[in-house]
């Protein structure tokens, strides 16, 4: 797979998705918003500092989940649909060049979406440093792999764009409440709280709370995600590999 072959058609996929309104919305609007009406709220405990951070690292995580999500399945169960993959078959390009592309818009989206969102969390509370804001933004995106193929594998294993929208869409709003973004887990039952821990959307928080808070890396959230991300990989390939690309 030459650069020179998949650069065009990499851009064109970024512009496709950045036309796509819901994109900008799930990324960037939504967590900007989230983030100024939590953080607002909390002010006026005795930590606003520890309280901005906190809100922020969720707001970020739940932008780069939702960017990595949406811009893999539906659109690539779309375009099965439609007959778009039948036509890149017939061109230059690799036969798996649709999930590659799917999977760095994601990718790319994941990181645009926290870069917005940290820069707003930056300037408005948090406080963050240049190096931490672009800590965090690589670790997001590269968090949001494992989100990425999640959404790869409805794409390639549902045949019905609005089976795999929806499908989407309730994954990720499940895992962002399970995973504790929207409520801290230590405010779940006991046995909620022990389920969300090994959720990779909790495995991406932790792993942003770590980075602006100065902490620890949380090496186990990392292991989950990549556990996550092996499993789904596979489940990706073998969807793709069992005839659901369209020829």
């Amino acid at each position: 797979m030459s650069a020179a072959t998949m650069t065009p058609y990499l851009r064109l996929e970024l512009k496709r998705t950045l036309r796509n309104p819901r994109a900008i919305l799930f990324t960037s609007a939504i967590p900007v918003m989230m983030y100024v009406l939590f953080s607002t709220t909390d002010s006026t405990t005795d930590t606003p500092l520890e309280v901005h951070r906190a809100v922020l690292a969720s707001m970020v995580a739940y932008g780069a989940i939702g960017g990595a999500l949406l811009a893999s399945g539906p659109p690539l169960a779309n375009e099965r649909a439609t007959g778009w993959l039948r036509q890149l078959s017939a061109t230059p390009l690799p036969a798996n060049a649709a999930v590659v592309a799917k999977l760095a818009v994601a990718l790319t989206l994941a990181a645009a979406g926290a870069l917005v969102v940290g820069t707003v969390g930056a300037v408005s509370g948090s406080h963050l440093s240049v190096v931490t804001l672009v800590e965090l933004v690589v670790a997001m995106s590269l968090g949001a792999l494992c989100f990425g193929l999640i959404g790869l594998t409805f794409g390639a294993a549902v045949k019905r764009p609005d089976t795999a929208q929806g499908a989407t869409i309730l994954t990720y709003l499940t895992m962002s409440a399970l995973g504790g973004l929207w409520v801290p887990t230590d405010q779940f039952p006991t046995w909620l709280a022990d389920i969300s821990k090994e959720l990779p959307s909790h495995g991406i928080l932790q792993i942003g709370r770590a980075i602006v808070n100065g902490t620890a890396f949380p090496v186990g959230s990392l292991g989950i995600l990549l556990a996550w991300s092996a499993v789904f990989a596979l489940l990706a390939a073998k969807a793709w590999q069992k005839g659901t690309r369209v020829r």
